[in-house]
């Protein structure tokens, strides 16, 4: 059995329970380019048009505590 394709795709709600960055500091740092979701639809209005993948989640957490513990 392969999983050399598995994709890992997290919601909003997913991102900040994993990482501790709210929802709305994710939708700010979207909006203003700082850090954006690598699966996202040019209309962020729809549901689920911010997706982030595993990466995202890793580089979200460790902006977390940088911004926050140092």
């Amino acid at each position: 059995m392969s999983t050399g394709n598995v994709i890992s795709a997290f919601s909003e709600e997913d991102v900040e329970r994993l990482t501790g960055v709210s929802v709305r500091q994710l939708r700010y740092w979207d909006g203003t380019g700082f850090f954006k979701p690598s699966l996202a639809d040019d209309n962020r209005r729809w549901t689920f048009s911010r997706v982030y993948t595993f990466r995202d989640v890793v580089c979200l957490k460790i902006l977390n505590t940088i911004r926050n513990e140092l």
